[in-house]
């Protein structure tokens, strides 16, 4: 199965690519959208949130609590190493993941900005960073040469599934638009 949550001309293209998928099209509500940005005199409904539609996705009830869903939507097997990778420490402590990579240049906000913001968080919360990207984004190398040695642990380059089971014990998630 596939999920189309964008429903557009590349999404379509990328779909089609794969013709034994089945595709399933989420409401997207293009026109209340619309209505709701340039005619808001009419007073359409609101959209519903689009976690109300990742939450039916991974399987969870969508109107449910907004409680951590991303850590009932893996298994404890796949927590427990999240866990380990983010160490005793930042558990106790408490971490931000930073998602420093992203698909499109033009998405992506400058690695050296993201160092700051840890370094900023660090010093005005008391909380330990995480920088997550994907082992071949181009981020992740950079993040390595700005880092002191000492620090380079708090890369997470890992699949995507991975990042995720650390994102789970994370206070807060700061990423791309990606």
């Amino acid at each position: 199965e596939i999920y189309d949550l964008h429903q557009n001309l590349r999404s379509a293209r990328v779909v089609g690519a794969c013709s034994e998928a089945r595709r399933v099209l989420p409401p997207k509500y293009a026109l209340r959208r619309r209505l709701r940005v340039h005619a808001r005199w009419l007073k359409p409904p609101p959209v519903p949130p689009l976690l109300r539609t990742y939450r039916e996705i991974s399987g969870l009830t969508p109107a449910g609590s907004p409680a951590p869903w991303l850590r009932q939507a893996l298994s404890p097997g796949e927590l427990e190493r999240g866990a380990e990778r983010v160490g005793s420490v930042g558990l106790v402590k408490g971490f931000v993941l930073l998602g420093i990579g992203a698909r499109w240049e033009t998405k992506r906000w400058p690695v050296a900005h993201f160092v700051a913001l840890a370094e900023a968080i660090g010093r005005e919360l008391g909380l330990e960073a995480r920088y997550a990207a994907s082992p071949e984004d181009p981020a992740a190398v950079e993040v390595l040469r700005i880092l002191p040695a000492a620090r380079r642990a708090e890369l997470v380059a890992v699949p995507f599934r991975e990042v995720m089971a650390v994102a789970a014990h994370a206070r807060a998630i700061v990423s791309n638009d990606s």
